[in-house]
């Protein structure tokens, strides 16, 4: 085969491959919309009476079982009693401590790496400590 006419040959497969995937992922496109939803060009557009009952109607039946919903929340009560039963009196806490981390990472993991800023350096460590500085002047002053 000649290079010109393998060009051609992957070109066309190309063409083809992207028309199918183009046809196939077309196919679940949205239908347009209807009613409400409409796209007009300078004219309003004309909303058909059925659409704006129905509308209505399904907004107002998704407002009574928010109401239903909110008025069986309303109605829980918990029994608090449990708090002042001798059982869960006697609870104890057999939460260990945590140990602390060993290996914390770097101070700045946003740095690039071989460039680490020693944590004294650190212009914004920096600022801290001369707020906390003249806060302290303050308060010392004030006292």
């Amino acid at each position: 085969m000649s290079p010109l006419l393998k060009k051609l040959l992957i070109g066309l497969l190309l063409v083809i491959v992207i028309g199918g995937a183009v046809m196939y992922l077309g196919k679940n496109a949205p239908a347009p919309a209807t009613g409400l939803v409409s796209s007009t060009t300078g004219e309003n557009p004309i909303i058909p009476a059925t659409d704006v009952n129905e509308v209505a109607l399904e907004a107002q039946q998704q407002t009574e079982s928010l109401v239903l919903l909110l008025q069986k929340v309303n109605n829980i009560t918990l029994d608090t009693s449990i708090f002042d039963s001798p059982d869960f009196v006697g609870l104890k806490d057999l939460a260990s401590p945590l140990a602390p981390d060993r290996n914390p990472g770097r101070s700045n993991p946003f740095l690039p790496i071989g460039s680490e800023a020693r944590v004294d350096e650190s212009p914004i460590l920096d600022a801290i400590s001369t707020v906390q500085n003249s806060s302290t002047q303050t308060q010392n002053s004030v006292q």
